[in-house]
C-alpha cells in the first residue's frame, strides 16, 4: 500500500524526497517492475471489514486494482511535483538545467530476485463483503503528495475524510490546553518567569 506515513525507504517516500532534495531519483533495472497499489486508508477500511463481517477462516484479499509499473509511478509523481512545487520555485534545486522533476530519475542495477509483477484479486472481498477502495491511483497519489508537501511546508491537507493537523498545530493545541489546565505560574517546575505560555518552549 502506500499513502501518508509511509516508511522513507519505501518507493513513493523515496520519489518524492528525492525529488524535492534535487538528489538523483534510483529506479531499479528498467522500472518495469509491477505492483498493484493501494491507498492506505481503503487498505485500513477493508481490514476493517474483514475483521467485522469477514466469516472466521476464511481468506480475502485486498487490492486495489490499480497496476502500475515503477517507471509509471515515478513519471506520475514527478508530473504532480512539477506542478504543484514548480523547478523554479524549489530553493534546493540549484542545477538551472533541470526542466522537471523527471530529470532526476536515474535507473540502477536491480535487485537480484526482484519479483516482475504482484497482483491482487479483490473480487471475493467487493462481493461478498462490499468492500471497495474509495481511491484509485490517480486520486490517492495526489492525496498522498500533498500530505507530503504539507509536512514541509506546515500546510494542511484532508488525506481522506479524517481531521488532519500539522505537527505545528498539535504542539501549539497541546500547550494552549496546559496553559488552562496547569497555568505557567502554578507549575513548580517552572523557574524562568520570564515564560508567559508553554507555547514559548517550542522549539524548532
Amino acid at each position: 500500500n502506500y499513502g501518508p506515513k509511509q516508511h522513507d525507504e519505501k518507493l513513493i517516500p523515496t520519489i518524492i524526497r528525492k525529488a524535492l532534495s534535487n538528489e538523483n531519483i534510483p529506479i531499479y533495472g528498467d522500472g518495469k517492475n509491477i505492483r498493484d497499489w493501494l491507498y492506505v486508508l481503503d487498505h485500513c477500511k477493508g481490514i476493517d471489514v474483514v475483521y467485522h463481517t469477514g466469516i472466521t477462516g476464511e481468506t480475502y484479499n485486498i487490492g486495489g486494482r490499480n497496476e502500475r509499473t515503477n517507471l509509471q509511478i515515478v513519471n506520475t509523481i514527478c508530473e504532480i511535483l512539477d506542478q504543484k512545487c514548480p523547478i523554479n520555485t524549489n530553493t534546493q534545486i540549484t542545477n538551472n538545467k533541470l526542466q522537471s522533476y523527471k530529470d532526476l530519475i536515474t535507473f540502477v542495477e536491480d535487485r537480484a530476485g526482484h519479483d516482475r509483477r504482484y497482483a491482487i484479486d479483490a473480487t471475493k472481498l467487493e462481493n461478498e463483503l462490499g468492500w471497495k477502495a474509495d481511491e484509485n491511483f490517480d486520486s490517492g497519489i495526489l492525496l498522498t503528495i500533498e500530505w507530503y508537501l504539507g509536512s514541509i511546508t506546515g500546510e494542511t491537507y484532508n488525506i481522506g475524510g479524517r481531521n488532519e493537523r500539522t505537527n505545528l498545530q498539535i504542539v501549539n493545541t497541546i500547550c494552549e490546553i496546559l496553559d488552562q489546565k496547569c497555568p505557567i505560574n502554578k507549575n513548580t517546575q517552572i523557574t524562568n518567569n520570564k515564560l508567559q505560555s508553554y507555547k514559548d518552549l517550542i522549539t524548532f
